[in-house]
């Protein structure tokens, strides 16, 4: 029998309802490090008899399924791998499956709220094209939400970022955006009364929130110190993610999904992406506008590769790092092609400045373009 793969809805119900910890060390557990353990191992399923036997010893019947949230539980890398495939002893896998049991009713309630939140969000994003147009009507309307229903995304986000405490990426949705507002940002450091922002006046502002953080620089504070600075930079990402989620739309077509391309693709990045100021600012500009793809720059040996993966590359240039990391995938300025929302990130190469900056939408609209630059445009159906 094949595993039976297990849905990103059910992974997030089994992680929240577990309080967001590993079943068996009991240790916070992020999402990029989640593991679904089966208590009674999957693989026991090719042996029927053998299954029998061990189910017999706990009560429970030979149809019982190993696949069903009773028998899965949240689990680090770490105890995942101890635990592998063995079958515990009878009166601790007794406990085990009495304590996932107890949490399978709240695992369930979660799971069809999650889906439900998806179908709803892609929902909207499908009325907006249809209420911009002028042509919609009831029969659009039924097609649209059994498109949604089957499954069509609106927003395709980069596994493994966290930008908020305790809310894994499936969760970054246009429908929760101003829910995130108030949710405290995920930050580098341990900081539980918040980021520190100081103002001229000698007066310091707490921030834990986007909500609070966007008042607080509307008001005129600002980072002061270096470390004040790497943690503004998780409130910028977090803040330009929200207001990418609000221009979020259906894209019709996609010039870096099939083929797949991403910031790996250094060919296709401009490197007028690379941050730079100073004295030398012109002169690097020109530098730039000589070359502009990233790749062309490193070929001319003006800028190194620091480190590069499919959804984030960072690149020296003029004693300065940027780093760009991908966030999310969705029509961002309205013409019904896929964009990329990316993060942005400075470090000095020899130094301790490190700044963040708002994440920008980078557009592909031929098969034979590199990326540009464009705008965010809110969609209609989020505008007040």
């Amino acid at each position: 029998m094949s595993k039976q793969k297990i849905s990103t809805s059910l992974r997030y119900a089994l992680w929240k309802a577990h309080d967001f910890k590993c079943f068996y060390d009991g240790e916070p557990l992020r999402w990029d490090e989640l593991c679904i353990d089966h208590i009674i191992p999957e693989h026991l399923a090719d042996k029927t008899d053998e299954l029998t036997l061990k189910l017999k010893a706990v009560g429970l019947p030979p149809d019982w399924p190993l696949a069903a949230p009773p028998n899965l539980v949240p689990s680090c890398h770490a105890c995942n791998a101890r635990k592998h495939d063995r079958l515990m002893q009878p009166n601790i896998l007794m406990l085990y499956l009495e304590q996932a049991a107890a949490k399978a009713a709240e695992v369930e309630v979660m799971r069809k709220r999650f889906v439900e939140d998806g179908r709803i969000d892609r929902a909207k994003a499908q009325l907006e094209f249809a209420l911009a147009s002028e042509r919609i009507s009831e029969a659009d309307i039924g097609s649209m939400l059994a498109a949604a229903a089957a499954g069509e995304d609106l927003v395709r986000l980069t596994a493994g970022i966290e930008l908020f405490e305790g809310v894994p990426v499936g969760q970054l949705r246009p429908s929760k955006a101003e829910q995130l507002l108030d949710i405290p940002v995920k930050l580098g450091a341990e900081l539980p009364e918040g980021l520190a922002l100081s103002h001229d006046n000698g007066g310091i502002s707490q921030v834990r929130t986007v909500r609070e953080y966007r008042r607080a620089i509307e008001a005129g504070y600002f980072a002061m110190t270096t470390f004040d600075m790497k943690m503004d930079a998780f409130f910028l990402a977090a803040s330009g993610t929200l207001t990418a989620l609000s221009a979020c739309r259906p894209s019709s077509h996609s010039f870096i999904r099939i083929p797949h391309v991403g910031l790996c693709d250094i060919e296709l990045i401009p490197s007028l992406l690379l941050i730079r100021f100073g004295e030398e600012f012109e002169e690097d500009t020109a530098l730039l506008e000589a070359h502009p793809t990233i790749a062309e720059l490193v070929r001319a040996e003006a800028a190194q590769l620091a480190w590069v993966s499919s959804s984030a590359v960072s690149v020296e240039f003029g004693g300065m790092r940027t780093s760009l990391r991908e966030i999310l995938r969705a029509d961002l300025d309205g013409d019904g092609i896929e964009d990329m929302l990316v993060a942005r990130h400075l470090n000095a190469v020899s130094g301790t400045l490190s700044l963040g900056f708002e994440p920008i939408a980078l557009a592909r609209r031929s098969f034979t373009d590199a990326y540009e630059v464009t705008e965010l445009v809110r969609a209609p159906i989020f505008t007040s």
